[in-house]
């Protein structure tokens, strides 16, 4: 009730809610068959399913947006300046506008805790950056 403090639960008094953040973040410099592999150890992923650097900006770019390693529907892929750029489908996928010059999508999820004494979720955030230079 007094703010955002960075404590765990059995530190603080008066907790609304406490929450465990993790962040996964992936920029693309250049394209190869790697990049469309999950990445290991990341709960939540964006992966690429087309080069976007054969693209031209405005063209659609399909993103597998992956939970631990399984495809996550309806999670929301987010732009800059907190744009909703759509929404995933039951496969996961969820197709971007390409912009030209930099491109940021960002995915989020939640997912409640149970039994851990120092936070009530997970929030877990992917991001993918790369520059489309066209």
């Amino acid at each position: 009730i007094y703010g955002w403090k960075e404590l765990p639960r059995r530190k603080a008094s008066r907790v609304v809610e406490a929450i465990r953040s993790l962040f996964y973040t992936k920029t693309l410099i250049s394209w190869s068959e790697a990049v469309q592999a999950a990445s290991g150890g990341a709960r939540l992923d964006i992966m690429p399913m087309k080069n976007p650097f054969n693209l031209k900006p405005g063209e659609p770019l399909p993103l597998q947006i992956l939970l631990g390693g399984r495809p996550l529907s309806g999670a929301e892929a987010i732009g800059p300046n907190h744009a909703k750029l759509g929404t995933a489908e039951k496969d996961g996928i969820v197709k971007v506008p390409l912009a030209r010059g930099f491109n940021l999508v960002t995915v989020e999820h939640k997912e409640r805790l149970k039994d851990d004494p120092d936070a009530d979720a997970l929030n877990l955030t992917a991001t993918l950056t790369f520059e489309v230079k066209r």
